[in-house]
């Protein structure tokens, strides 16, 4: 499960949108990149071989519905990660969410 600290760890990362209700430990974490669809942080996540997974209306349609939002990717945690594989998860996004240069 993902602590409150491990949570703020990911609520800090500049374009990263989380979703939880702020309680404290919790084992699922909904969030988003900004600027980046779920099934492209799926990707770029599991290229670096951290599984989340992407949720869409056919799968969770009320929760979606209350969040206002078309998708979100879904981190779970569980008792088993290592506080160093939150780390890595938590560097990862770090990567993803920052800012991209686009040249002309």
């Amino acid at each position: 499960m993902l602590d409150i600290d491990r949570v703020r760890a990911l609520r800090a990362i500049p374009g990263v949108v989380l979703y939880d209700d702020g309680q404290g430990e919790t084992g699922t974490v909904p969030c988003n990149v900004q600027g980046l669809d779920a099934d492209d942080v799926v990707r770029r996540l599991g290229e670096q071989r951290i599984v989340v997974c992407a949720a869409y209306e056919n799968n969770a349609l009320l929760g979606l519905r209350k969040l206002n939002v078309d998708s979100l990717v879904r981190i779970s945690a569980h008792y088993f990660n290592t506080d160093d594989e939150v780390a890595t998860l938590v560097a990862a996004l770090e990567r993803i969410s920052a800012p991209r240069l686009f040249l002309s």
